[in-house]
């Protein structure tokens, strides 16, 4: 991928930039921290691959609603073009664009090519550029601090590295689903075979079932025999019960309508007493007719008389509660009069106090006038005084503010003259004592860093010594593995031999002819299946049988003597190993404090420089305090001029000092005196209460103006409540005919009177007529007694008819039972034989029923053993499927685990890795250093053989020692192998730079694509000024393999070391660009 142009609206720092990189094939993209440098990348990163540092709508501008990346590029032979547009709050749009030639007019115009959803378009980029934003990010950006990260990781943290970008981590995710599937599967397989034991101990029982179905089938047939004679039994004893029933269902019958009928007869006979007393008592009111009517008339007479005296009662009540509402209004206007006019009083008695009042104060009016003029005499005093005031203050803040300024000057002259002695004692003190110490330090650390050098050196040859005898071992152990598989294939054919025996040697082991004959006949099947050799498909007779046998075994012989050899050289190399590795070990524990040593060293020489340059400095210490003691005694003084020499910020002293001078002077002219101030204001204060007394005597004024105004209303007012209160109990009607409460009181009185309604006779009355009220209920009884007597005349001839046809009746019911009764006497009860029976029915069928219980539990026992038999052969079946699953997914999870593919993975890329390393290595070394990537070891405390033994003469020597993965990486260059720290600062980096860029192409090739744009973004500010002379060294001697390099910095000194240059700058309105070539 290789840009073109990209063009930014609202995105980020930008408002709208558009950048070229036509003719920029390497160039550095330059400006001060937070100007929009890294914008530029984010923004590439985005429109191509949606990927950016923040939130969706954190891409827009703050302040407006869209974000805009145009972005055109040309990867292979094509240019495309993709447009990613962000609204605030909404989803994103993307445009993918491909760009076509228009041969007759020579021009380009793009065809979009964009699917139907941002989903599948951007599927589609990644596809065509067969680039996605990790392999992006981890290849085309080179972020030099962390260069050396990969080379100070251990070994397994550098292969976990190496996995991580190769994404090896979905084989890990497979090796865990295959490791939980085998789990699965052996969990399932270790069920079924505990359902197929307990399967087989319920077939074991088959047999028993059976016979137990049989014996039951017997005894159901013979039960069944016996419960139909007792069946027939029953059937007679209970048509006979059945005839015997019926006849007393009858006589009963019978019995219960004879009752019936006698409770129906006696019940007639109760019914003819009750009406001939009710006709008796009938008789005896008609006998008092005449009496009760003439008492009903009166009764009514009484009635009408009550009906006007309540009428008057009516009058009464009304006429009272009216009177007695008149009363209450009239006491209700008299108290109403009454509070009124008390109130009236009261205010005219305290308009009289008020009066006296503003009286005593009138009377003072000359005394408080004078007092008055007196107060404004004294404040056009203090107005005098505090115009002086306005002028002085100012001044007098500013003399204050001068001194506090000139205080501090001074008080950090002290200060400084404290810390300059300190320093000059100290530096007195350091060069008498530390430098004499410092210097045979120093001697002594060089001699013991010589000789620790040596010993490095002696430790380097231990460590290729080492390295020798670990490949010796390798060689051994892959040898030994060989044999090993061989010795096994030879024991498995010996074995299959052992199985396809010929028929006479066989009978050879027999003891006697029998026995012979026996075991020919077996044989003989043996032979019929077996008939050919197992090793070269020859007919297998014994002659072949016992030749191949021989030679299996020599063969045999042969490899265990050289695997015994084997051993014995594994002993030794494993002896000669550890002599070096504790030899190494030594080393490196005596070679443990050579980096603190040469730390130490370098901390001492720059202390002896320090030391030196003290020497210098204490003169210029002496001459600084000279000028501090002059300008703080010149301060002191307040006079005379300033000393010639002052310390620093002595030119400042001096403005204040002659600033202070002045504002004394201009004080002393205005002839201020605060004392003066404060007498004018005591005088104010002392006549202020005159200023109150005045305002007291307005009040009085106007309040006497107010009495004189209101009194004669207040008099008026009363006049008239008396009026009203004399009118209110006037009982005459005035000239109008009108009468107050009082008169219309005493004309209600007089009706009342007039009305003469008596209460007594009234409840008298009342009286009488509840005593006379019975004669309405006897009347009301004559008049049924009237109407009853015919009615019940005509009821008690019909029931003596129904009491005689009741008792023919009776005699007729009378005979049939006793008919019925002599049956009955002829025919015995047959319950006691049907219940004997039905017990003997019971238990039997009780009996039978078992019977059927238990030959139904044995068939379904039967069925369930039949069902169990075909279901143990799936299982079985199912069994052998889950422990074949279970083998695939274990060897499934061994190949997709850290030792299968991904191990496979590393090992094949890392070949390339290497190669690549080393030829851009090669470039930026002149071919001096050269880099190695181990990926294996022998595996620390590794057991030794048993035993050994010497081979035969002319065996090659094989070694055996497990190993383990790991990721070293050896360095070498014109002195042979070293370890990474003993390289310089300049060698480290190449190092570093080829191993970085390395992995960036091998992640690239991986993805099917070519790393065409290098970035390297802020590489340059864990550089010292020599680290990014090696950097800009670096990027130029690559420069020829990429077609764009852009570098991205915020240090101003290596602008001019990049020919084209993206200056970035933040201004108030966004980020800007220019290029410069």
């Amino acid at each position: 991928m290789v840009p073109e142009l990209l063009t930014l609206k609202n995105f980020l720092s930008y408002r709208e930039a558009s950048l070229s990189f036509q003719g920029l094939h390497t160039a550095c993209i330059c400006g001060s921290n937070g100007a929009g440098k890294s914008s530029l990348l984010e923004a590439i990163s985005w429109v191509i691959w949606g990927k950016c540092r923040g939130g969706a709508d954190d891409v827009i501008r703050t302040g407006e609603k869209e974000a805009q990346v145009d972005f055109t590029f040309r990867y292979g032979q094509e240019v495309y073009r993709v447009i990613r547009t962000r609204r605030l709050r909404q989803a994103s749009t993307l445009e993918f664009q491909v760009a076509s030639i228009d041969e007759e007019l020579g021009s380009r115009h793009f065809k979009s090519i964009t699917e139907k959803s941002i989903k599948i378009t951007q599927a589609a980029i990644i596809e065509r550029l067969r680039l996605d934003y990790d392999t992006f990010a981890n290849s085309a950006y080179l972020r030099q601090g962390k260069a050396d990260e990969f080379m100070l990781k251990t070994a397994g943290q550098r292969k976990d590295i190496l996995a991580d970008l190769l994404k090896l981590s979905q084989y890990e995710q497979l090796a865990d689903q295959a490791k939980e599937k085998a789990k699965e599967f052996k969990f399932e397989a270790g069920q079924l075979e505990g359902v197929l034991e307990r399967a087989d101990i319920k077939l074991s029982q088959r047999e028993a079932v059976a016979q137990q179905l049989e014996s039951l089938e017997k005894n159901i047939a013979s039960a069944q025999e016996q419960d139909r004679h007792i069946e027939a039994q029953l059937k007679q004893r209970r048509e006979e019960q059945q005839r015997r029933q019926s006849w007393l269902q009858q006589q009963t019958w019978q019995q219960q309508q004879r009752q019936s009928v006698q409770q129906d007869w006696s019940r007639i006979g109760r019914d003819l007493q009750s009406i001939a007393e009710r006709q008796a008592a009938a008789a005896q009111v008609l006998v008092q007719g005449e009496r009760i009517e003439a008492g009903v008339d009166e009764f009514r007479g009484l009635q009408r008389r009550d009906e006007e005296l309540s009428a008057q009662f009516k009058q009464h009540s009304e006429w009272v509660e009216q009177r007695r509402g008149l009363q209450g209004e009239r006491d209700r206007q008299a108290s109403q009069l009454s509070g009124q006019r008390q109130s009236l009083t009261a205010r005219l008695g305290d308009l009289e106090r008020q009066e006296g009042e503003c009286q005593k104060i009138l009377a003072k009016t000359a005394d408080i006038e004078a007092s008055l003029a007196k107060l404004h005499g004294a404040r056009d005093a203090l107005r005098e005084i505090e115009k002086l005031q306005g002028q002085a203050s100012p001044l007098i803040k500013r003399s204050s503010d001068l001194a506090v300024e000139l205080g501090r000057v001074r008080a950090r002259w002290l200060a400084r003259q404290e810390d300059l002695l300190g320093q000059q004692q100290r530096a007195i003190a350091a060069r008498e004592t530390q430098l004499p110490e410092q210097a045979i330090t120093l001697q002594l650390l060089g001699e013991r860093i010589e000789q620790l050098e040596k010993q490095q050196v002696y430790q380097q040859r231990v460590r290729e010594k080492g390295i020798e005898r670990k490949t010796f071992i390798d060689r051994l152990e892959a040898n030994r593995d060989e044999l090993s598989q061989r010795l096994i294939k030879l024991q498995e054919r010996h074995q299959l031999l052992s199985k396809h025996r010929p028929v006479s040697a066989s009978v050879s082991g027999h003891g006697n002819i029998s026995e012979a004959v026996r075991s020919s006949s077996d044989e003989l099947a043996v032979k019929d299946d077996f008939g050919t050799c197992p090793l070269c498909d020859r007919p297998l007779d014994e002659a072949h049988w016992q030749t191949v046998l021989e030679k299996q075994q020599q063969d045999e012989t042969d490899l265990r003597e050289q695997l015994w050899v084997i051993e014995e050289q594994l002993t030794v190399s494993d002896r000669e190993r550890e002599v070096l590795r504790g030899e190494y070990k030594r080393l490196s524990q005596e070679l443990a404090p050579l980096g603190s040593l040469l730390e130490e060293r370098g901390k001492l020489q720059e202390q002896c420089q320090g030391l030196e340059a003290l020497a210098a400095a204490e003169e210029t210490l002496a001459q600084e305090l000279r000028a501090i003691e002059h300008a703080t005694g010149w301060l002191d003084s307040e006079d005379g001029d300033a000393p010639e020499m002052l310390p620093q910020g002595g030119e400042g002293a001096i403005a204040l000092v002659t600033e202070r001078r002045e504002v004394e002077k201009t004080l002393a002219g205005l002839k201020f005196d605060e004392r003066n101030l404060a007498l004018a204001r005591g005088e104010v204060e002392r006549w202020r209460h005159g200023e109150v007394r005045f305002y007291e005597l307005e009040q009085a004024r106007r309040k006497q103006v107010h009495i004189e105004q209101q009194r004669p209303q207040l008099n008026q007012k009363i006049e008239d409540l008396d009026r009203q209160l004399a009118w209110l109990n006037y009982p005459q009607p005035n000239e109008e005919g009108e009468r107050s409460l009082t008169g219309q009181i005493e004309e209600i009185t007089t009706r009342i009177n007039a009305l003469n309604y008596q209460v007594e006779v009234h409840n008298q009355l009342r009286k009488e007529l509840r005593e006379k009220q019975q004669w309405l209920t006897q009347f009301e009884n004559l008049k049924r007694c009237r109407e009853e007597k015919p009615k019940l005349d005509q009821q008690y001839q019909q029931l003596e008819t129904h009491q005689k046809e009741r008792q023919e009746e009776i005699q007729k019911l009378g005979q049939q039972s006793q008919e019925l009764q002599v049956q009955l006497d002829q025919l015995p009860d047959p319950t006691g034989a049907i219940a004997q029976l039905e017990a003997q029915s019971q238990f039997l069928r009780q009996t039978l029923n078992q019977y059927l219980a238990d030959l139904g539990r044995s068939q379904q026992q039967a069925a369930e053993l039949d069902e169990l038999e075909k279901q143990s052969q799936s299982d079985r079946h199912t069994l052998s499927k889950h422990h074949k699953q279970q083998r695939i997914y274990e060897e499934l999870s061994k190949a997709f685990g850290k030792n299968g593919l991904q191990a496979l993975t590393i090992e094949t890329v890392l070949p390339q890795l290497e190669a690549e390393t080393n030829r851009i290595l090669s470039r930026l070394s002149a071919n001096q250093l050269h880099v190695q990537f181990i990926t294996q070891k022998a595996k620390k405390n590794q057991s030794k053989p048993r035993g050994s033994r010497k081979g035969k003469k002319g065996d090659r020597a094989l070694d055996y020692v497990a190993m383990t993965d790991t990721l070293e990486i050896l360095i070498a260059d014109a002195r042979g192998t070293r370890p990474y720290e003993t390289y310089s600062g300049g060698e480290a980096f190449r190092i570093n730079f080829s191993i970085r860029l390395a992995l960036s192409r091998l992640l690239t090739q991986r993805s099917g694509t070519a790393l065409q744009l290098l970035i390297v973004d802020e590489g340059f500010g864990t550089q010292d000024e020599a680290g990014r002379d090696r950097l800009v060294a670096a990027i130029n001697a690559i420069a020829s393999e990429f077609s764009c390099i852009l570098t991205v910095t915020h240090i101003p000194q290596l602008k001019e070391a990049f020919q084209n240059r993206i200056e970035v700058t933040k201004t108030a309105t966004g980020s800007t660009l220019q290029v410069i070539a």
